[in-house]
C-alpha cells in the first residue's frame, strides 16, 4: 500500500496468483478487483481493511467463452474500466462483459468488432459523461496478435451499445489513453506494426 501523505509503501499481503499483466479496478465496495492472464483467466478481490484477498471465479458469458477458449490467449481479460453504475466492463477479445461485484454476476452486451475475435488489448477510458472510449489494441490473425489496431468507438452503459467512431491517424498498440480536464483523450506511444513492432513517439487527441 503507498500513501501519498507520507510517501512510504507497506506490505499488504501477497496475491493469490501470479499474473501477466495485472489490472487493479478499485470497486464501490472499498475492494480492489484483480484480474489478468496467467494460464488461463484470474482474478481476486483484495480487501484493503483486512490485507487479504478472495479468490474470484470468471464465469464469462456463451459467446465470450467460446471465442476465448480457442484462442492461445486463454480467455484473457486485457481491458477492465470502472463504470459510473459501479460495474466492470471488461473486454474478452472483442467481446464485452461487464462484471456486477454487487451480485457477482456477468453478462455480454456484445463485440465490438464485425469479426468476433479479432481485435484485442484496447485501451478503455471512462469519460465525464459515463461512456467508454475504447482505442486501438492488436488484431488477432490466428497466431497472436501481429498488427497494430487502428479502430476506436465508444461503450455507452445506458444503452450497452458499442458504437465505431472511426480510426485513428495511426494504428496503434500497448499506448496510453489518458482523459484531459476538458473531457479530450490523449492518445500517446504504443507500437505501430504489433507487439515487437517499431515505438511511436507520436500522440493524438479524441473530442467525444
Amino acid at each position: 500500500m503507498y500513501d501519498p501523505t507520507s510517501g512510504k509503501f507497506t506490505r499488504a499481503g501477497s496475491q493469490l496468483h501470479y499474473y501477466g499483466g495485472v489490472t487493479a479496478i478499485p470497486l464501490p465496495s472499498g475492494k480492489v478487483l484483480l484480474i489478468g492472464p496467467e494460464l488461463g483467466p484470474k482474478a481476486e478481490l483484495f480487501d484493503p481493511a483486512g490485507g487479504k484477498s478472495t479468490s474470484l471465479t470468471l464465469e464469462l458469458p456463451p459467446g465470450a467463452a467460446a471465442v476465448a477458449s480457442s484462442s492461445w490467449y486463454q480467455q484473457d481479460p486485457e481491458t477492465a474500466a470502472l463504470l459510473k453504475d459501479g460495474r466492470v466492463l471488461l473486454c474478452v477479445f472483442d467481446f464485452l462483459v461487464t462484471y456486477d461485484s454487487a451480485t457477482g454476476s456477468f453478462t455480454q452486451p456484445g463485440s465490438i468488432s464485425s469479426v468476433p475475435g479479432q481485435w484485442i488489448e484496447p485501451t478503455a477510458t471512462l469519460l465525464p459523461d459515463g461512456r467508454v472510449f475504447l482505442a486501438g489494441g492488436y488484431l488477432d490473425q490466428g497466431s497472436g496478435p501481429q498488427d497494430s489496431a487502428s479502430s476506436t468507438g465508444l461503450y455507452d452503459p445506458s444503452t450497452d451499445k458499442f458504437t465505431p467512431t472511426g480510426p485513428m491517424t495511426i494504428a496503434r498498440g500497448g499506448h496510453t489513453a489518458t482523459l484531459l480536464p476538458d473531457g479530450t483523450v490523449l492518445i500517446a506511444g504504443g507500437t505501430a506494426e504489433g507487439v515487437t513492432g517499431t515505438a511511436l513517439s507520436s500522440a493524438e487527441l479524441f473530442k467525444p
